[in-house]
């Protein structure tokens, strides 16, 4: 008797016929069968809401919205279909997801928000249509970093031309009391901080622990950085 084909029965059930098989060789082909019809279920695995949102994929989209899933679901790390869209500059999508009422302003568990997203990854894009759509520039995330905090320390300088525009604060400080200043000093990045210094950044900020953004540069060698800070 032969068993019947794993898209009409169970993995459970060829798993044990492997089991109980006398034969090597019939074991060896049921086992076969059972891997590939794993292998199967996985590449026909229906896309995600938030996997659609990531990858721009707007006809999938938009079945998934139209069958009741939510512009603002939440994935295991609570980040929305929105977070996913801005991390790859998916315009298309995020005006979809905009046009379902998703929360442009919608954090995660680490209370990071689309715009957080979007500038840790440097997709400028993403940045400027996030806040041509209203977006909050200086939400504060779990250690207190804004948007503007992880351009500077990525040093995406058209990203941090577009959040200084839109009046993100080169002030702000996270719970250590680094300031984006601090962040770019840090790693050298002195375009990144005079372009801070230029519109308002405090070269006298000092962390929890009393560093200053020249202190900070001069103790990881950053010579020209520290040039331009003095």
């Amino acid at each position: 008797r032969f068993p019947r084909s794993p898209w009409f029965g169970s993995l459970g059930n060829l798993r044990r016929l492997v089991r109980e098989s006398t034969s090597l060789i019939a074991g060896c082909c049921i086992f076969f069968i059972a891997a590939s019809a794993s292998l199967f279920a996985q590449e026909t695995k229906p896309t995600d809401i938030w996997t659609a949102a990531a990858q721009g994929d707007i006809d999938r989209l938009t079945v998934l919205l139209a069958a009741n899933d939510k512009a603002d679901a939440r994935d295991g790390d609570g980040n929305s279909p929105l977070h996913h869209a801005a991390w790859n500059s998916q315009l298309a999508a995020m005006q979809l997801l905009l046009d379902h009422d998703a929360d442009i302003d919608s954090q995660s568990d680490q209370l990071w928000t689309p715009l957080h997203w979007a500038a840790r990854n440097g997709r400028a894009q993403s940045v400027e249509w996030l806040l041509d759509h209203g977006a909050k520039v200086d939400v504060p995330a779990h250690l207190g970093q804004t948007a503007l905090h992880l351009a500077a320390k990525e040093n995406f300088r058209v990203t941090l031309a577009l959040l200084l525009k839109a009046g993100a604060d080169p002030k702000a400080s996270d719970i250590n009391g680094q300031t984006p200043v601090h962040l770019a000093s840090l790693d050298g990045y002195t375009v990144t901080v005079t372009q801070l210094l230029d519109h308002g950044g405090d070269i006298e900020a000092r962390t929890s622990w009393g560093a200053t953004p020249l202190s900070a540069a001069a103790a990881r060698g950053r010579t020209s950085t520290v040039a331009a800070l003095l």
